[in-house]
């Protein structure tokens, strides 16, 4: 999972739980949560194997972890932003959804919509080979890291803890 390949989906500035979810879409069945992941973008085609690039404070907005169990469902494979809100952030990684802070938008700035890209989490950039474009990410914390290695906070835990006791 160190490398994420997918076609890039640009969004902006302050792209919101509201936006990227919006609660009429919130429910207990799989089909309705993953129809409103980025309903806005559907016109476009399909979500599954993207990879968004964004600008400041992706995810801002609310504590609403169905938003990243949304986004893994639709099949979104990975994000990368130039901030990223902490909850959001916490969220995605205890679900396994690969993310990165620290986008260099500037580095960023020609690649398009469905553009190829790669986020490398390992070596800490996003590649886009088609325009030439190699933009640097910020490195996970070491915890967060392992957690996202393990796909997700659940699977971590299972591999930390001994579970051949029971209480």
């Amino acid at each position: 999972m160190e490398v994420i390949e997918g076609a890039a989906l640009v969004l902006g500035d302050d792209v919101n739980t509201d936006i990227l979810q919006p609660s009429r879409y919130f429910s207990l069945e799989a089909r309705r949560r993953v129809a409103g992941v980025l309903a806005g973008q559907r016109e476009r085609g399909t979500l599954a194997g993207i990879v968004i690039l964004a600008g400041r404070n992706f995810g801002v907005g609310s504590s609403r972890e169905s938003v990243a169990r949304g986004m893994i469902e639709a099949g979104v494979a990975a994000i990368a932003a130039a901030s990223v809100s902490r909850i959001f952030l916490r969220n995605a990684v205890n679900r396994g959804l690969p993310i990165a802070a620290g986008l260099d938008r500037a580095a960023c700035a020609t690649i398009a919509t469905g553009d190829r890209v790669a986020l490398d989490l390992r070596a800490q950039r996003v590649i886009c080979t088609s325009r030439s474009v190699l933009a640097a990410v910020d490195p996970l914390d070491p915890y967060l890291a392992a957690v996202l290695h393990a796909g997700g906070l659940l699977p971590y835990l299972e591999s930390v803890c001994d579970t051949s006791t029971s209480p």
